[in-house]
């Protein structure tokens, strides 16, 4: 049994409205909030309400393991209250965040929570249940760990147990009077006082998300421990493409059954890992002309498939040159590809802005001659943008730009486009 389960015994259960719809927020990387979206709206049935690298949608009890499904968004978090103007001077400020938990709905929040982590529910001042509804047997409690949905337990009652939280405070605002450490320290002392959780900054059970915007706060409690763009990813190189970021790139392709996806420059092979994993009717190919780069994207390969329960991987892994690929003439549907950006990460320099000018010509003049006339595309991410619009005004006869998202990673801005192979023969 975790720590969690172990804490509180002698507990009783609580019983919860199991048809009430909870909030959630999702962050997902700029710019690519109308594709997390749509993924809600197809694996979800739910519209969602989209902001500035965030996404919010509602999701009754049912539906909630569902949210394990999604792939393009980086953190989740369940929402326990928003409310605007709230900001006032520090001394005011910090008394109101002193009385502020007890004026919260918790239990939904917290139920949704439960279902999502499969952990007991939280212990709350006004529980009142019967002991019967407690789960003693060890096999159960595992099952419950692993598995939960709101028909796991008779008549929906279920075990309770005293947890860890710690509170994170995210601040925004240039005429704030107060920090944002001091904000969680307050808003966290009020929590211990009211439902008396134990504090844990290191590993919590539960970790309350305050976020302050200007003269507006949101309370949200995370879902998730860490961010979903790790996932499936076992051995990361100096240029490791994010989960997320590969998957959005690869909706971006609209990949449809049977197409042969290639990424020519695949470093890690983190977008071919990725596509193989969530598009198994398509075939993913991969190389790089770094052998260590092979090895790695072998071992997430194989990484990936025992973590998905997938025992053939759809996916190969060669080694070659971009300038020169082994592979036949309009023989790829489609090209998707992190493209070196010239940039120092540490002491590792990747590229460089002056080789990006032939690499970058030479690259995409051959992923113009593997990938298919009229139905080919490309979706390439790149920070050098100068560069690639250069060359794409030099190949405008063989590529057609249809869209250019500008994203933030790793600090840097950076763009991936989205190109259309014309009819002209290569």
């Amino acid at each position: 049994m975790t720590e969690l389960e172990n804490s509180d015994t002698n507990l009783p259960a609580m019983q919860l409205d199991t048809t009430t719809s909870s909030k959630i927020c999702a962050t997902v990387t700029t710019s690519f909030e109308a594709l997390a979206g749509q993924e809600c709206s197809e694996k979800l049935t739910t519209d969602a309400q989209l902001g500035r690298g965030r996404i919010y949608f509602s999701v009754p009890p049912a539906d909630v393991n569902k949210l394990h499904t999604l792939k393009s968004v980086d953190n989740l978090s369940v929402m326990v209250a928003e409310m605007d103007g709230y900001c006032t001077p520090q001394e005011t400020f910090q008394d109101r965040l002193l009385d502020l938990p007890s004026q919260l709905q918790w239990k939904q929040p917290l139920y949704t929570w439960h279902l999502f982590t499969g952990k007991p529910y939280p212990t709350l001042p006004d529980f009142t249940m019967p002991p019967s509804a407690l789960l003693h047997d060890k096999n159960q409690e595992a099952s419950l760990q692993n598995n939960v949905s709101i028909n796991a337990h008779p008549n929906n009652v279920i075990p309770i147990a005293t947890p860890t939280f710690r509170v994170t405070c995210n601040r925004v605002g240039k005429d704030h009077q107060f920090t944002s450490m001091d904000c969680a320290a307050k808003f966290g002392g009020a929590i211990n006082d009211l439902l008396h959780w134990r504090v844990d900054l290191s590993n919590p059970d539960i970790n309350v998300i305050l976020n302050i915007v200007e003269n507006s706060i949101n309370i949200s409690i995370a879902l998730t421990g860490a961010s979903l763009h790790r996932r499936n990813i076992t051995q990361f190189g100096p240029t490791a493409l994010r989960s997320t970021i590969a998957y959005n790139m690869l909706r971006l392709a609209d990949i449809q059954n049977g197409d042969i996806v290639c990424d020519p420059m695949a470093g890690g092979g983190s977008i071919s890992v990725e596509g193989a994993v969530n598009w198994i009717s398509s075939f993913h190919i991969c190389g790089d002309n770094h052998h260590a780069a092979g090895l790695r994207s072998v071992a997430n390969r194989d990484y990936a498939g025992n973590q998905n329960n997938i025992r053939s991987m759809a996916m190969d892994v060669a080694t070659w040159d971009v300038c020169c690929l082994p592979l036949r003439r309009n023989s790829v549907d489609i090209v998707v590809s992190d493209m070196p950006f010239g940039k120092r990460l540490g002491n590792v320099k990747i590229g460089s802005k002056h080789k990006n000018w032939k690499l970058y010509d030479h690259a995409l003049s051959e992923m113009a001659r593997i990938c298919r006339c009229s139905s080919g595309r490309a979706v390439l991410l790149t920070q050098d943008s100068k560069v690639m619009t250069k060359v794409l005004q030099q190949y405008k006869h063989l590529w057609k730009r249809r869209h250019c998202y500008w994203i933030n990673i790793g600090g840097l801005t950076a763009a991936v486009y989205v190109l259309l192979r014309t009819e002209h023969e290569y």
